[in-house]
């Protein structure tokens, strides 16, 4: 079965959800993991709390094919609301932060997604939130169509590097 009709049909069988807690949907395919906490689906769409990645494949993978995966994930990721670059790096930990670059603005606050891309632990895309003024910032969901989240996760899956097994 495509990864497009086991997202599709996994937000079928969710239609009507809505919860403070978020529930996970996991798809496999071409040997990545990917989990989907949502917290409202409904017939069009849905509330996304984080989106998680996690492929075997990454376990040897070298810190220059994570930056070149980063490089990829922004560059595929143009349909979500704000563009996205990658902003700090982690040799040692093989690690990449991404984020929405410029961030946007919603309220007067700032709103921005934000990716960690980590080899062997893989990818978190989560959105967030911070006031003018005030110090830190809070998780708030993403919103998508059904169609957006099928395209997010196939081009998520598809950026994966590393030998498939």
């Amino acid at each position: 079965m495509a990864l497009s009709t086991k997202v599709l049909k996994s937000l079928t069988s969710l239609h009507g959800y809505s919860s403070e807690q978020p529930t996970c949907a996991i798809w496999t395919s071409q040997d990545v993991r990917v989990e989907v906490d949502f917290t409202v689906v409904d017939r069009m769409s849905c509330s996304i709390r984080e989106l998680r990645l996690q492929a075997d494949r990454l376990e040897n993978v070298a810190f220059d094919k994570v930056k070149e995966w980063a490089d990829d994930i922004c560059n595929r990721l143009t349909y979500l609301l704000e563009n996205m670059g990658a902003l700090e790096q982690d040799e040692k930990q093989k690690k990449v932060l991404v984020r929405s670059t410029p961030p946007g603005k919603q309220d007067g606050d700032t709103v921005f997604y934000e990716a960690v891309l980590h080899a062997p632990s893989g990818v978190s895309l989560q959105r967030f939130r911070s006031q003018a003024g005030q110090s830190g910032r809070e998780q708030i969901d993403m919103h998508c169509t059904h169609e957006v989240l099928v395209k997010l996760v196939q081009d998520l899956v598809d950026s994966v590097p590393g030998q498939q097994t």
